[in-house]
């Protein structure tokens, strides 16, 4: 599998704990996290200059990115079914249009 989606130079590239994720470093000021298939799950932004490593916690829910712009950012990590679990905690199923609920896998749906 190759992971293409970086600008520059990639740094390095670390499994998560459980194997399921790869996060990448990159020149390209930015990391990026990964299915180990090459699937592109998200690209964390916000150093201004070469993210130079990043690595997975022990427990595989936070991230760490250094940077050549004297800074250290830690990130939370979230799966997709996390998050749909704490969007639909915070603003109830109702809140799904059917469509959603299909995109979503929510079943049953409440907009039916």
């Amino acid at each position: 599998t190759t992971l293409q989606g970086h600008t520059d130079t990639v740094r390095s590239a670390v499994f998560s704990p459980d194997s399921t994720r790869i996060v990448t470093a990159s020149n390209d000021d930015t990391a990026k996290v990964w299915d180990p298939d090459g699937t592109l799950l998200t690209t964390l932004q916000g150093h201004t200059d070469t993210v130079r490593s990043a690595v997975f916690s022990p427990d595989g829910t936070r991230i760490v990115t250094a940077s050549a712009d004297d800074t250290a950012k830690v990130w939370e990590t979230w799966t997709f079914e996390e998050v749909l679990g704490e969007t639909r905690r915070r603003l109830g199923d109702d809140q799904f249009t059917a469509a959603e609920c299909v995109q979503y896998r929510i079943d049953p749906c409440p907009a039916d």
